[in-house]
């Protein structure tokens, strides 16, 4: 009997004898076993029953105590979580599982300086300092103190320069005190101690990238695959860097490697940017095929929906666009991109009372991007209704008041709608802010003599 059917034989028999109240032996290991079973398939109150069972035989298990507290922890029940540990911690003292658990429920409570306590004073003895320093590194962190969190992290990197954790948390934590160039220091300070580290080398990439440095990035990345060229993260972002660098033809050739390195079936995510690749070459065909092929893999893949939608858009098939970008939305209802897609799929295909709600909730969830707001109103302003195309304006001028873009447009609401005072004072008032944005204007008013008078009100303003 192979592993996974020896346990899926011990969860049958657990299960059966809570429901019996049958009398099966099972030894510590057996618990520990299905524990981990309903764990792994996310049943954290199954995983719980598991572990008060097996303690009721096993009072003294460190184990089975261990995984209790770890999923009381999970249920958010972290005062419990402590309670077992202190008592845990008298049977067993000085076991750095304990201190690690301790540490993470008093963050769960807010109790930051105790969780840092409690490693520094079990740290000495610890033999895995890097996990000590880690999560000393997210108590700083979720303390907001971010510079302490960078020296920890720093140290955990030191001890295990593999530490995936600590490295996301670093770049994290240095990105959001703008310390990205402290970043490059600290691991070209590794590389020089270790030129053949691509972890390093890799981590360098990283934080190029995030500073936006993408050639940088780029060539340090390109260093992680020559030591290492199975490195699958290394030629995924030194993909997403040619793609920043429009460097479409590497970057598709980065995606494809990374493709070839996959385990396990194909990545949504890599096929995904591969269909993008394509699709910033205009080469529609191709990209809707890789977003195809992401929507096979995993059909929540949202991002795939929306960007074969995107491809269908440009290749005028609206009413199949539609339907994709639909079910983008329906995957993921927060995204303004989403909406806005939609918006402007419905109005080209003359749904115009849908279209004006689906801009009227993209605004509500971009509110400072100007482009909702102009395409929205414009719906309204090319249906002749100017009273509510000027009125989505002033509200769009209420979120951003100084936005010039949005002062021309009110201006040319106003006077369709015959409003010349108000028009002019917005004129008068935007001309200040962006005189050269005035040309807008123009194509609104194609009639000679009304532009005739706009210029010399302009000019008028000018030689003010």
């Amino acid at each position: 009997m192979d592993k996974e059917e020896s346990t899926e034989e011990l969860v049958r028999k657990f299960e059966e004898m809570l429901k019996n109240e049958g009398h099966y032996f099972f030894d510590e290991d057996m618990y520990l076993d299905v524990a981990e079973h309903y764990i792994s398939n996310d049943m954290p109150e199954s995983a719980l029953e598991v572990c008060k069972t097996g303690l009721d035989v096993f009072p003294l298990s460190m184990e089975i105590s261990i995984i209790y507290t770890q999923i009381l922890l999970t249920l958010g029940k972290a005062e419990k979580s402590l309670e077992v540990l202190e008592n845990l911690e008298n049977i067993h003292p000085n076991q750095p599982d304990i201190a690690l658990i301790k540490s993470t429920a008093h963050c769960y409570l807010g109790h930051f300086e105790r969780a840092i306590s409690v490693l520094k004073t079990s740290i000495e003895s610890a033999e895995n300092k890097e996990d000590f320093y880690f999560n000393m590194g997210l108590a700083y962190q979720s303390w907001d103190k971010f510079s302490l969190a960078i020296d920890v992290y720093k140290k955990t990197i030191l001890l295990d320069n593999t530490h995936e954790g600590a490295i996301f948390e670093l770049a994290y934590c240095l990105e959001e005190l703008d310390r990205l160039e402290e970043g490059i220091t600290f691991y070209k300070e590794l590389i020089d101690k270790d030129p053949y580290s691509y972890v390093s080398w890799y981590n360098l990439g990283d934080i190029y990238h995030k500073a936006m440095r993408y050639s940088e990035a780029v060539e340090a990345f390109d260093y992680a695959i020559t030591i290492k060229d199975d490195y699958e993260d290394a030629h995924f972002y030194m993909g997403t860097a040619f793609m920043n660098l429009k460097d479409y033809d590497n970057a598709r050739k980065a995606f494809l490697r990374t493709l070839e390195l996959e385990d396990e079936d194909p990545n949504a995510d890599t096929l995904c940017h591969i269909g993008a690749s394509y699709e910033k070459q205009e080469n529609y065909e191709k990209a809707i095929q890789y977003y195809r092929k992401a929507i096979t893999a995993d059909d929540e893949w949202h991002e795939a929906w929306y960007g074969a939608g995107v491809c269908l858009d440009a290749a005028g098939k609206w009413f199949d666009a539609l339907q994709f970008v639909q079910k983008a939305k329906q995957l993921d209802d927060e995204n303004p991109l989403y909406w806005t897609s939609q918006a402007h799929l419905d109005y080209k295909i003359g749904n115009i009372l849908s279209s004006l709600a689906s801009y009227e909730k993209a605004s509500e969830l971009d509110p400072f991007n100007p482009k909702i707001w102009l395409d929205w109103s414009f719906i309204y302003y090319e249906q002749g209704n100017y009273e509510e195309a000027i009125s989505v304006i002033e509200t769009a001028l209420a979120e951003t008041p100084d936005n010039a873009e949005f002062m021309y447009r009110i201006v040319a609401y106003l006077m369709e709608a015959g409003k010349y005072k108000q028009a002019f004072e917005y004129l008068e008032t935007v001309l200040a802010i962006d005189y050269d944005g005035h040309i807008q204007l123009y194509e609104f008013f194609t009639d000679l003599e009304v532009q005739k008078a706009l210029f010399k009100i302009i000019e008028q303003y000018k030689s003010e």
